[in-house]
């Protein structure tokens, strides 16, 4: 019985101890400028890209977490190194009860194993010291075998902006301290003799102008192999590679502490730190792979590029988790597209084009609904379960309008995908402006976010086109035909409450939960309630509550709250019929001297189209004639009248609506 006690209590405590054992991870820590300047440990003195391939004198900096709670005692160690090398570990900071980060300066050329202990757990990893090379010397550089991915460097800022700089056509506020960006293997730590930029003879010219470049070039030929931001800046020193990559000789990466090293300085450049509050960096679902190649092209930033790089074909193997970075996004190989974002063209799940630039397409491959809404439904019994609908980020489908559920009917649309320059970008990334101290708003730019930490809108960015729309988006009214109240309850509300009304009538005639959820789980869901449904989670999914295109929203869900309590019956035949009478705003406008007024007509009806002066003087019927249900359009050529305010007025039955245009000669 003792034995059998003292077995019990071993396997106990056995036990303990193993679900005790810390999971450490080891990694390189990026610190940019900003950082280093805010920090007051005075652990991080320098930036630090975090690559694992450093030049020689580089302090580096490293950061042990333990995953499963909070991290006892640390003991570092440096068990492999050059032959002759005094390289210890330098200081250390604790951050929380978790964390701790370490300083380390390679001091000769070669692999530095660095090797970390805590309760017994242990991890390491490989750093490589080189010397760096210069991939623009007459001596074996990156070019002899990265021929094409060079040319294509050739053509981007990165290869420009420095010449661009010294002569004087990049910045006005352009100086020596800029050069630690501006150039390759600049580092202004005194331990860090590499054969960097800094580490030959430069005398910053007195003035920037055309033609200094060169005479830098023919002056200061050492240093000036080094200028520009050549391919070692974000790869590392090229001493130690020649066609080696083992043990960090080597390597490429998406992380972004390698972009924000120059691009996050705190003022004048602060991408990185806008990204930070982004949900691009710090979402429920980012750096989420879960083994499933379906969802790696848009939860795992290093996904994404693959996808892309693989003529956007679906994954077949889903490659690391990774957050959504820069260089997600944007290719720094390659100026082909502007900012040099990545080629992408993009589509609907049903087969609709976007017709947007490269920079909205690039948002929609990502940011749209994973189904053909028409196919999924017809087949709902097949798809019932409790992820029905569209599968989240259906922005795109609700921009371009597509995509949904509408019986035949023909739906309005407003005019954001057209008018808004590249679309998605034209908004969320609109600057917010600057607090009073004159530092940017946290809101706009890279952060995406319509909203700043704090909640406040970032109104600035509806201001060009529709003028002060208040202090938040919710106050701004959509008028349809002269009315602003969707939803029926009497009230004329802001747009985004009477979405917010029309979906609640409509999730309370669906199938639910009671807690905010649909319910289209089982197979008494009928045909109609899955299609509604669908049409229900494409604007919830969306998360605008209209903002993205405010007339498809409003006319989907009225159609769709129709179509559900038996107000309204789908119509057969090839060609859609429009929903209601509608007459839109004529484009262009301002305009000289012909422009377009388009209007919608659902059932057959007598229209007349009249053009007035401001004077309210007929100034020529456009339209007069028997119309069968469609969308038309008709052209007015004002080349014969002078330039001003001129109205049109359309009247059908009893919808009469008048319109406003400016002709500018």
């Amino acid at each position: 019985m003792k034995k059998v006690t003292i077995l019990l209590l071993c396997l106990i405590f056995g036990t303990s101890f193993l679900y005790a054992q810390p999971d450490l991870l080891l990694k390189m820590h990026g610190v940019s400028s900003r950082i280093a300047a805010e920090d007051e440990t005075d652990l991080f003195r320098y930036s630090f890209t975090g690559l694992q391939n450093v030049g020689v004198g580089t302090e580096v900096y490293l950061s042990v977490m333990n995953r499963a709670g909070a991290l006892g005692d640390v003991n570092w160690t440096i068990p492999t190194k050059p032959a002759g090398s005094n390289a210890t570990i330098g200081g250390t900071q604790n951050e929380g009860d978790d964390t701790q980060f370490a300083a380390f300066t390679p001091d000769l050329a070669g692999k530095y194993v660095i090797e970390v202990f805590s309760d017994g757990a242990i991890a390491e990893i490989t750093i490589n010291a080189a010397m760096y090379l210069g991939a623009l010397t007459e001596q074996p550089n990156c070019g002899y075998c990265h021929e094409g991915i060079t040319a294509k460097w050739k053509e981007t800022g990165h290869y420009f902006d420095t010449e661009w700089a010294l002569n004087g056509e990049l910045s006005s506020h352009f100086r020596e301290s800029c050069l630690e960006c501006h150039s390759t293997g600049y580092d202004p730590n005194p331990t860090a003799v590499n054969n960097g930029f800094d580490d030959f003879e430069f005398v910053f010219p007195e003035e920037l102008a055309p033609g200094v470049w060169d005479a830098m070039v023919e002056t200061y030929p050492e240093a000036m192999s080094r200028a520009r931001v050549q391919c070692e800046a974000c790869h590392g020193p090229g001493g130690n590679h020649f066609y080696l990559t083992q043990d960090a000789r080597m390597v490429s990466t998406i992380e972004v502490d390698v972009c924000a090293s120059c691009h996050d300085q705190g003022t004048h450049h602060y991408f990185p730190r806008e990204w930070e509050y982004s949900v691009h960096a710090q979402g429920p679902n980012v750096g989420y792979a879960g083994g499933r190649a379906g969802c790696a092209n848009c939860h795992s930033g290093s996904g994404f590029v693959a996808y892309v790089k693989g003529g956007q074909v679906p994954l077949t193997e889903a490659p690391p988790a990774t957050v959504i970075t820069c260089a997600t996004c944007h290719d720094p190989h390659s100026a082909e597209n502007p900012a040099q974002v990545r080629l992408s063209t993009a589509q609907l799940a049903d087969g609709t084009d976007v017709p947007l630039s490269n920079e909205g397409r690039l948002c929609i491959n990502c940011h749209k609904g994973r189904r053909d809404a028409v196919d999924y439904t017809d087949n709902w019994l097949s798809n019932l379960s409790s992820h029905f609908g569209p599968h989240y980020g259906t922005q795109g489908d609700v921009l371009v309008g597509a995509n949904v559920v509408t019986w035949g009917y023909q739906l309005g649309t407003s005019p954001h995908l057209q008018a808004i320059e590249k679309a998605c970008i034209g908004c969320h990334m609109a600057p917010a402006g600057e607090d009073g101290e004159g530092n940017p708003l946290i809101a706009g730019s890279h952060t995406f976010s319509m909203r700043t930490p704090d909640g406040m809108a970032n109104v600035a960015a509806c201001e060009p086109c529709h003028g002060d729309v208040g202090d938040d988006f919710n106050e701004k009214k959509l008028y349809i035909n002269g009315v602003a109240d969707h939803d029926g309850d009497g009230l004329e509300e802001g747009l985004q409450e009477e979405v917010h009304g029309l979906l609640e009538q409509i999730y309370e005639l669906l199938p639910n939960d009671g807690a905010g959820h649909l319910a289209i789980t089982d197979s008494s869901v009928t045909q109609i309630q899955a299609q509604a449904a669908y049409n229900y989670l494409v604007i919830e999914d969306d998360r605008s509550l209209g903002m993205h295109n405010p007339e498809f929203v409003v006319d989907l869900l009225q159609l769709t709250l129709g179509v559900l309590n038996g107000t309204i019956s789908d119509v057969e035949g090839e060609e859609l019929i429009p929903f209601k009478f509608t007459l839109e705003q004529n484009y262009p406008n301002p305009f000289n001297p012909t422009t377009t007024i388009r209007f919608n007509v659902p059932q057959a009806s007598d229209v007349k189209l009249t053009i007035y002066d401001t004077m309210g003087r007929e100034v020529e019927v456009l339209v007069n004639k028997h119309h069968n249900p469609g969308q038309y359009e008709y052209n007015w050529n004002a080349g014969n009248f002078a330039s001003g305010v001129y109205f049109y007025r359309m009247e059908a039955g009893n919808f009469v609506k008048t319109n406003k245009m400016l002709l500018l000669k």
